[in-house]
């Protein structure tokens, strides 16, 4: 009799027991999950700022040889001084 009692009071505590194992192993599954999604998400971004900031880096600005203008009123000088000045304006 007391060998019975030890034996279903050992059975009630086993399935207690995997009953919080397996509500815990779900929640840490999805805190892995999402710790990975943010992992993976953070490196993408990291991926394409460093390919952004590389590529307009290394590319020089362009360089204009003469200005063309169906005003012919004007000399081409005075377009040329105007897309100078134009081009050279600091902005804050």
């Amino acid at each position: 009799m007391n060998n019975d009692f030890n034996n279903i009071w050992e059975q009630v505590e086993r399935q207690a027991l995997q009953q919080r194992l397996k509500r815990e192993f779900q929640h840490w599954q999805r805190k892995q999950r999402a710790h990975r999604t943010t992992l993976a998400s953070v490196a993408l971004l990291i991926a394409v700022a460093s390919g952004i900031a590389l590529s307009t880096h290394h590319s020089p600005l362009p360089t204009y040889d003469s200005v063309v203008c169906n005003r012919s009123t004007f000399p081409a000088s005075h377009w040329a001084e105007e897309a100078g000045r134009i081009l050279t304006i600091q902005t804050i």
